[in-house]
């Protein structure tokens, strides 16, 4: 599989983490996972515990009336997002349930799936990597679904997690917005602290205007099934990959004669499409039952669907002639 070329971008990953200031004996990456751990729990913990409390002084010095529901939605909002923030921590720690794939041996290839799909083999884990798999270094382990490396959590997002993960950025994108219209209201109505005004106006603007792009953008590849790592490789081969123009993982199995069949880039945003929005939902965050849809609940592997569109499958079952 041709990896992403992100070389620019960890350049400047490590020109601005705080972890360039560490000795080199104690810049390992063991280190630096931790001290990224700490920055999130300060993040996502500690500074909403202070600044939540300040912003409730702040608006409930007058009208208590007027501001009681709002302070009461916000409190709960907080509290919800501090829920999901330990079970997005507690996939982390867990790891052989809900991050790690299955250990896949050599003695198993004449079992599905190789019978449909020519599996990339990971040196690092001895394994086959099964499809949407990747090896992830900072761990040493091939993540099942891998979807990205969140260091504002400071933990790996996969299929496990992910709607934790998107729960947690809605609860985080509504109270933000709640807190920009209290402080817009009161900077224009009310004569009274207008330095915290224009403290939580400009803050949450920035925070709502990175949440909700962030939110469309995990949309737009829910719609398509599509993980950020997938959308980020393949758009790079799109760019780069001029000579070969094929997608490398997954690669099928021709039934005939057992040829492989690479699947061209043009095809490379619908390789997993189920042709359903309902069924690209359920893909990507679990089971859509009523009363768990809000409940920050966890997937596991063995409700993960990792075959290749239907679609695919009966375009590249033609000859190759007929594709190109």
């Amino acid at each position: 599989m041709v990896l992403l070329n992100l070389r620019k971008l960890n350049e400047i990953d490590k020109f601005l983490s705080p972890t360039r200031l560490l000795p080199n004996s104690y810049n390992t990456v063991e280190n630096r996972l931790r001290i990224t751990k700490v920055l999130a729990y300060c993040l996502n913990l500690v500074i909403p515990s202070v600044l939540i409390p300040i912003f409730i002084v702040y608006t409930l010095s007058d009208q208590l009336r007027t501001y009681l529901g709002i302070i009461i939605v916000v409190c709960i909002l907080t509290l919800y997002a501090f829920a999901c923030f330990f079970v997005l921590q507690y996939s982390n720690y867990d790891k052989e349930k809900y991050l790690i794939q299955p250990h896949i041996k050599v003695e198993d290839q004449n079992m599905p799936p190789f019978d449909k799909y020519r599996l990339e083999y990971c040196t690092e884990c001895l394994s086959f990597k099964m499809n949407r798999s990747y090896h992830f270094k900072k761990m040493g382990a091939c993540i099942y679904k891998f979807d990205h490396y969140c260091k504002w959590l400071g933990i790996v997002i996969n299929y496990s997690n992910y709607k934790v993960f998107l729960l947690y950025t809605f609860a985080h994108t509504v109270n933000c917005t709640i807190i920009f219209v209290v402080s817009l209201y009161r900077l224009v109505n009310v004569d009274r602290f207008f330095g915290l005004s224009i403290f939580f106006l400009a803050l949450t603007a920035g925070f709502v205007l990175a949440l909700v792009s962030l939110l469309a953008l995990h949309i737009r590849f829910i719609m398509r099934n599509e993980t950020t790592f997938e959308y980020l490789n393949y758009r790079w081969l799109r760019k780069n990959d001029k000579k070969n123009s094929i997608v490398y993982n997954p690669i099928l199995v021709s039934d005939d004669n057992g040829d492989l069949i690479y699947i061209n880039i043009s095809d490379c945003h619908r390789i997993f499409d189920r042709n359903s929005l309902y069924t690209n939902i359920v893909d990507a965050v679990g089971s859509l039952r009523l009363w768990t849809l809000f409940l920050p609940t966890l997937n596991t592997y063995d409700s993960l669907n990792l075959e290749v569109s239907k679609t695919i499958e009966e375009k590249y079952s033609k000859p190759m002639k007929n594709i190109v």
